[in-house]
């Protein structure tokens, strides 16, 4: 019996030591393809924080440029807004506020006629000329009535009736819906037609007309149009308010136009900046996906080794 008992332990002890050799010939299979998978996870670990850090670097660079060139940008354009301020503040300090009202043209003739003292009629001391010859050289128009022996002489704006024998001179207004008419004069002599059928009128006679100047020398008589004067007139204070202001929102616009044009600027730059960084991720994208499968080709090589 004691024989048996030894018989059975050896047999116990036998098939133990098979499983262990077991065992350990199927750790020595596994082993190798355990260690493959750890380095191809560390190595994917590192490539996936350097991708990390340097997308991040990359876009805090970004950001750092772009908050200089914005800040140059706002810089440059409160100086230029400064300067133009500025100079348009010393630009209305140097020109005086006036306006024109009415001027002439600086190269509008004189309309004057003259002639010799010494060629006219003169009656009860009053010097005569042609009506005819001095309403045409002046420029007026020229209008007789047959009946009433009476010549109407008209200017743009006035006009004048002038009869026969009679000692009055007065003017009225051609205006439409203007009144008015200056007080009627008497020059002590009356106009009168001569042999030839011309008519004379006093010389002083177109100062009723209005606008006309006569003058009498020794030698020669001189009719001409008054030149009219350049007037020139300081705003009024509400006036020069309303300038100022009006300046003021050029100048509003003004801005307004440069601080869109710097917004689309910065849209461009987002939009040019999105759009590398959509690069960016789509390479970072690529790259993974050939690392990763550079691990798989790694994986399937030690497992077919193994």
């Amino acid at each position: 019996m004691k024989k048996n008992v030894i018989l059975a332990m050896s047999l116990v002890i036998a098939m133990s030591c098979g499983s262990v050799s077991a065992f350990a010939t199927e750790t020595a299979q596994t082993t190798p393809l355990t260690k493959v998978e750890d380095t191809a996870t560390e190595q994917k670990e590192d490539k996936d924080a350097a991708d990390k850090d340097a997308a991040t670097e990359k876009k805090e660079d970004k950001d750092a440029a772009d908050k200089d060139a914005a800040t140059e940008k706002k810089e440059d354009k409160d100086a230029a807004d400064k300067d133009a301020a500025t100079e348009k503040k010393e630009d209305q300090k140097s020109v005086p506020m006036t306006k024109l009202v009415e001027a002439a043209p600086a190269e509008t003739p004189k309309v004057e006629v003259s002639f010799k003292k010494a060629d006219l009629p003169v009656v009860n001391d009053v010097v005569f000329v042609s009506l005819r010859d001095s309403a045409s050289a002046l420029k007026l128009n020229i209008a007789w009535d047959a009946k009433t022996r009476t010549a109407t002489v008209s200017s743009d704006v006035r006009s004048m009736k002038l009869t026969d024998g009679k000692d009055v001179y007065a003017s009225t207004t051609t205006i439409p819906g203007a009144v008015g008419m200056p007080q009627p004069m008497q020059l002590g002599a009356a106009p009168f037609i001569n042999k030839e059928g011309k008519m004379y009128i006093p010389a002083k006679a177109y100062t009723a007309l209005v606008g006309y100047d006569v003058t009498i020398t020794d030698t020669d008589v001189v009719i001409a149009k008054q030149m009219e004067a350049k007037k020139e007139e300081t705003l009024p204070t509400d006036k020069k308010d309303e300038k100022v202001e009006a300046d003021k929102k050029d100048e509003k616009v003004e801005a307004d136009k440069k601080d869109e044009k710097v917004e689309a600027d910065k849209k461009d730059e987002k939009v040019e900046a999105d759009k590398k960084d959509e690069k960016v991720e789509a390479d970072q994208k690529d790259e993974k996906v050939e690392a990763d499968q550079k691990d798989n080709d790694k994986k399937e090589s030690s497992t077919e080794k193994a």
